[in-house]
């Protein structure tokens, strides 16, 4: 779950594009006291994984992985991906090999609809 990932990274917050207006403020305050908000439904799917044990795909990618799996999902080429994240295209070539390794993926569309079963693009 991308939430895993960013708290992870050292956010104090997380919220999704769909979230109300007033649940962006109820955010803002918390965060501002010092505290660490997560939306409600991110908390309990967070929850349910951590006693489950169950994992996303997803989590077995390295950061670069993830980064470059991302952008492969959201349409973007290897060289435009190598361009942004100063990398040879070989480099993301290698990271698209492992990629779909783990995650099963055949081609591109696999790979945006993984992403998609993952909450981190809208349909």
């Amino acid at each position: 779950m991308h939430a895993r990932r960013v708290l992870k990274a050292g956010a104090v917050g997380y919220l999704t594009k769909r979230s109300a207006a007033e649940e962006l403020i109820r955010a803002i305050r918390q965060v501002a006291q010092g505290k660490t908000f997560l939306e409600p439904s991110i908390a309990q799917q967070l929850a349910v994984q951590q006693l489950t044990g169950e994992k996303s795909l997803v989590d077995m990618l390295s950061e670069k992985e993830f980064k470059v799996f991302l952008s492969l999902a959201k349409g973007k080429s290897v060289a435009e991906i190598a361009e942004v994240m100063s990398l040879s295209p070989r480099t993301v070539g290698t990271h698209l090999y492992n990629i779909k390794q783990k995650l099963g993926a055949a081609n591109s569309a696999e790979l945006a609809i993984i992403a998609m079963r993952a909450g981190l693009m809208e349909p």
